[in-house]
């Protein structure tokens, strides 16, 4: 694998980012640093692009797409990400109605 994600999950809605390099929604997420598990470079990835600092609860292995492996994690509640470069929105979205479009897989990955 050469990049991880983490769909992170509160109060039955799931946060999504408009990524701003394709205009694709889909989980914050990057490259797998040397000597990092593909589970520690999701929430790093997090992290950085959302500038969330709680916990992440029951963290566990969603799918492999490709060369990106997905994680799903819990918070305790919605929160409004502090975004960086690499998004230009963000949301907590029904899985009945996400937004378009969304990043190429994750759609079957969340059905």
């Amino acid at each position: 694998m050469r990049s991880a994600g983490v769909l992170v999950v509160s109060a039955g809605r799931v946060l999504l980012c408009k990524r701003t390099q394709d205009g694709f929604w889909s989980v914050p997420g990057g490259i797998i640093e040397p000597g990092e598990t593909p589970w520690r470079a999701a929430e790093r990835e997090f992290r950085e692009e959302t500038r969330y600092r709680g916990a992440l609860h029951t963290p566990r292995f969603l799918a492999v797409t490709g060369d990106f492996a997905l994680f799903e994690a819990a918070v305790n509640s919605p929160f409004s990400p502090v975004l960086d470069h690499e998004h230009s929105a963000a949301g907590w979205f029904s899985l009945r109605a996400l937004p378009r479009p969304l990043y190429p897989g994750l759609e079957r990955v969340l059905s």
